[in-house]
């Protein structure tokens, strides 16, 4: 009995409290990577280079916390160290330089889009790519003249989805509507999902496409700004356009994709004759 008492007395002296708040025996030798069933050392090691790679990648991609990015606006919070890509910041100033350039009369508009609950969705970008093909050859042959950026990203329960900036010729458009029901039938299309009907048997959308009318907090926000060359506020609706656009630049749920899988997504910037 005296022996079985000073086992035990010595086993709990042995124990101490690691950093994760767990007992740790200090007598048992550490757990060889060989003897780990299942594959997850197999599996820690895989989300450990992963992990290293998407740092490593951070350090090399420039981020900017400052307040504003060529003289424009942009979301930022340094002290919450909330920061911008500038990659694609600057190519945000190309599209809107080259688009004002183009027509005195610019129509600028944001939307976002999603996976419907429970859908089998892909990680590549296929579907994505295959929907804003159709759109921008839609908005083409409607005289419109689209350019667009948009970005890919993954909520805290890794489901991707996508923001998208949309800048058109004012002189042919100046009201979202219009647009964005056409992103929610193409959108249905590329994913092949049924015809959806109301309790009154009209035909409705699944709700896919966000107007983007509201902001995070659920507040009303206005969406389509028409930008004209001779409008006193130019410079203002300008820079409040650059603003919201910075949105697509955010650190935040970047990175997080598969890799190989493209994150950025934007029109080319048309060559001058």
């Amino acid at each position: 009995q005296e022996i079985t008492h000073q086992k035990s007395s010595r086993q709990q002296a042995c124990f101490a409290l690691s950093k994760t708040g767990k007992l740790v025996d200090l007598y048992k030798p550490p757990v060889k990577a060989s003897d780990i069933t299942g594959g997850l050392f197999l599996q820690k090691e895989k989300q450990n280079k992963q992990k290293e790679e998407k740092d490593s990648n951070m350090r090399n991609e420039r981020i900017t916390y400052e307040d504003q990015y060529q003289g424009h606006p942009i979301m930022t919070d340094k002290a919450r160290q909330l920061g911008c890509k500038e990659s694609i910041l600057q190519k945000i100033d190309q599209i809107m330089t080259d688009m004002n350039n183009r027509h005195s009369k610019t129509f600028f508009m944001r939307f976002d889009i999603r996976f419907p609950q429970g859908y089998d969705y892909p990680n590549d970008n296929e579907l994505f790519s295959q929907f804003q093909e159709s759109f921008i050859k839609n908005r083409k042959r409607a005289g419109y003249d689209p350019a667009y950026i948009a970005v890919r990203e993954c909520s805290r329960e890794k489901h991707q989805h996508y923001h998208v900036a949309l800048m058109m010729n004012g002189h042919k458009t100046q009201n979202i509507h219009d647009h964005i029901q056409t992103a929610e039938r193409l959108w249905e299309k590329a994913l092949n999902l049924p015809s959806k009907c109301d309790n009154t048997g009209r035909a409705t959308s699944y709700g896919l496409i966000d107007d983007c009318m509201r902001n995070r907090q659920g507040q009303p926000q206005g969406n389509g700004v028409m930008l004209r060359k001779d409008d006193p506020e130019y410079e203002r609706k300008y820079d409040q356009c650059f603003r919201r656009c910075s949105y697509l630049a955010k650190v935040n749920q970047k990175d997080a994709s598969p890799k190989h899988q493209r994150e950025v997504f934007s029109s080319r910037i048309q060559k001058n004759p």
